[in-house]
């Protein structure tokens, strides 16, 4: 499982054990998992069983720049997000999505090259609350609500949306419609709550404004 991965791969940390740590590491051109990093600063302390990151600061990640402040509890055995916060931004979001070995489809949305994000999130692994802001082009989605990432769930998402898009035909296609307005229009905004899963979802107090 997801949890299980990211449960793993933090207990090979060096510094694992009944002791404080606190450490300032800035590494220049590494290699993690086969994914290139130009520049690497990590500021952190750790005791016990408890992780504050400072700052996380990965430049030139597989094309793209992330930032990540973290207080986790419980670290190597059921991680506890008291907040983490994280920033992301690319020129090449295709690269980054393949890098990491990330599959999003074939929609053209997703093939834009500026892409940002930015968020902050509580909770554990599998479930946690998130409020978080993406960017793909001239294309804004926001998100603030629950996430379920338990096993047979069936609310794997349940809280408030908008997306924001600066050109209603250039998005419409983009999403895979063969759609053109009679009228030219231009901005597009959709807003509302919705709760579901990928297969099946519901969307309440729903608002769109065209033009």
């Amino acid at each position: 499982s997801l949890k299980d991965k990211i449960i793993h791969q933090i207990n090979l940390a060096p510094w694992k054990g009944n002791f404080e740590t606190e450490a300032n590491v800035s590494i220049s051109n590494a290699i993690y998992s086969d994914v290139a990093i130009e520049k690497l600063d990590v500021s952190f302390t750790s005791n016990d069983n408890k992780l504050l990151i400072k700052e996380f600061l990965a430049q030139g990640l597989a094309g793209a720049d992330i930032r990540l402040i973290a207080d986790i509890d419980n670290v190597y055995t059921d991680p506890q997000f008291n907040e983490l916060s994280y920033t992301i931004k690319t020129n090449n979001f295709p690269m980054l999505t393949s890098s990491v070995g990330l599959n999003l489809g074939n929609k053209s949305l997703f093939k834009r090259k500026l892409f940002s994000t930015q968020g902050v999130l509580s909770g554990n692994i599998s479930k946690f609350s998130l409020s978080s802001i993406q960017k793909f082009g001239d294309v804004e989605f926001s998100y603030t609500g629950d996430i379920s990432l338990a096993k047979g769930e069936k609310e794997v998402y349940k809280g408030d949306i908008e997306l924001k898009a600066d050109n209603f035909t250039n998005f419409v296609h983009d999403i895979g419609f063969d759609y053109t307005p009679d009228i030219p229009a231009t901005s597009f905004t959709i807003s509302g709550a919705i709760k579901g899963n990928g297969s099946v979802f519901d969307v309440s107090n729903f608002n769109a404004y065209l033009g």
